[in-house]
This record gives C-alpha cells, structure tokens and sequence, in this order.
C-alpha cells in the first residue's frame, strides 16, 4: 500500500479508517457490555457464597477463645482442621496519636528540636501557576530562569460521525 497521491485517494484511505474505527468502537462496546455480563454473572455466584463464609468464619471466633479450642492447639497460635487453618496472627504495626487529629501531632513534634528527622518536608513547583506566571508581570523572570511552555504539533486522524441520509 503506497501512500495517496492526490484528494480522492486521500479521502478513501480515510473512509477506510472511520469504517475500521467504527468496527473497532462497535467491538469495544460490545467487549464492555459482555465483560459486565460475566461480572454480573460472577458475583450473582460469588456475592451469596462469600456472605455465608463471613457467616460462618464469625460463628468460629468464639470457639477459637474457648477451653476445647486452646486444648487442641496447645501453645500454637494456628492449626489445620477440617481442611482450614485456623488461628490468630498479628496485624501489621500502625502508628497512632492520641492527640488532635486534624494534624496528627504535627504541630507538637514541628515546636521540638530533636523532632526534625521526625517530620517530612516536601516541595514540588505548581506547574498551573507557574504556566498562568508566564502570561502574567513575572513572565520575564520565569523565561530567564528557564521557564517555558510547549506545545507540539501532533498528527491525528479521528472518525467523525456523519448524518445518515436515509440510509
């Protein structure tokens, strides 16, 4: 295939391309619309099923603290029984403050020397304002610093959708 030489070879490589492009939206539509098809499928089986396991997992936390139960594992703090492991683990650590909230002791560990390591700063430039700066009084600062702005000329070919005339 060679590429086209004047309007008309031009325009029917392009009618070829929004005819592909409307294959290809009408095949995504339908692979979206058959993908929640499954989804919905899936958890219509799946929804009933992890609901009667929390269930039951909930029935057992009682029986795990229970005299038979600590018996049968002795000091272990799991055990494989009826084709489960049951037991108890430690969650990951979590930091927690007793304090405010709304700055989780920041403002308390900022007023201590010995707190600097403690405390993370982090700094990045505002790329929005800067770019509304270089339209404004300090553009001429900003461009002797470095600042710029760019814009590519990008080559595109996108269908369009074209009225149907009695068709």
């Amino acid at each position: 295939m060679e590429p086209p030489k004047d309007l008309a070879a031009a325009t029917r490589l392009l009618e070829r391309i929004a005819k592909l492009d409307a294959r290809i939206a009408g095949r995504h539509a339908t692979r979206v619309a058959l993908i929640a098809k499954i989804n919905a499928a899936a958890d219509k089986l799946l929804v009933p099923a992890l609901a009667q396991r929390e269930r039951l997992v909930e029935l057992l936390k009682p029986w795990w603290s229970s005299d038979e139960a600590k018996a049968a594992r002795g000091t272990a703090k799991s055990m494989v029984l009826g084709g489960c492991k049951i037991g108890t683990k430690e969650s990951p650590a979590s930091l927690t403050y007793g304090g405010k909230a709304e700055d989780f002791g920041l403002a308390q560990l900022r007023a201590e020397k010995w707190a600097k390591p403690l405390i993370t700063v982090s700094y990045s430039v505002n790329k929005t304002a800067v770019r509304e700066a270089l339209k404004a009084k300090r553009s001429d600062e900003l461009i002797a610093m470095g600042f710029g702005e760019k814009q590519d000329t990008v080559f595109f070919v996108t269908s369009v959708k074209l009225p149907t005339l009695g068709r």
